[in-house]
């Protein structure tokens, strides 16, 4: 991939996704992102105002920031109006079904809540194993550039 390179936001505290780029000699910049926590650059261009990936890193974090965090998390998606979204989970979906997180929340209410921000604010959600986040990443930059998503 001549010229890509995935950007990835400061404040971004999980380094695996870091880690497997450098293993796999693909290049990455850090820096602030307006929204969201993955981005990417092509051929000097960058895509981060047209295609994003927001990770959340479990079940706990979303209902977190559906709860603790709701308006910084409602404002991050509303300064990213028009841009395509991608919201990353890194568990799996059964886990919300059996409740496998610390909330009060019930299944039914936390999907209540994926679902409705997806449809609210166009994001595009896919749940995803932990070692098979930078492969979605990739692919899904990937596929922005060949079918311009």
């Amino acid at each position: 991939m001549t010229s890509f390179s995935v950007i990835i936001d400061t404040r971004e505290q999980d380094k695996r996704i870091e880690k497997t780029l450098s293993v796999r000699n693909i290049p990455f910049k850090k820096r602030t992102l307006d929204f969201a926590d993955f981005s990417f650059e092509w051929k000097g261009k960058s895509y981060e105002k047209e295609i994003v990936i927001e990770r959340k890193a479990s079940i706990d974090e979303i209902v977190g920031n559906f709860t603790k965090g709701r308006k910084r998390f409602e404002n991050e998606f509303k300064r990213a109006k028009g841009v395509n979204v991608h919201l990353m989970i890194e568990a799996d979906r059964n886990d919300i079904k059996n409740h496998k997180y610390r909330s009060t929340m019930t299944p039914s209410e936390v999907n209540s809540f994926i679902n409705t921000w997806c449809y609210v604010f166009q994001l595009k959600l896919k749940f995803i194993e932990k070692d098979k986040a930078t492969d979605y990443i990739l692919q899904t930059f990937k596929d922005y550039l060949l079918k311009g998503d």
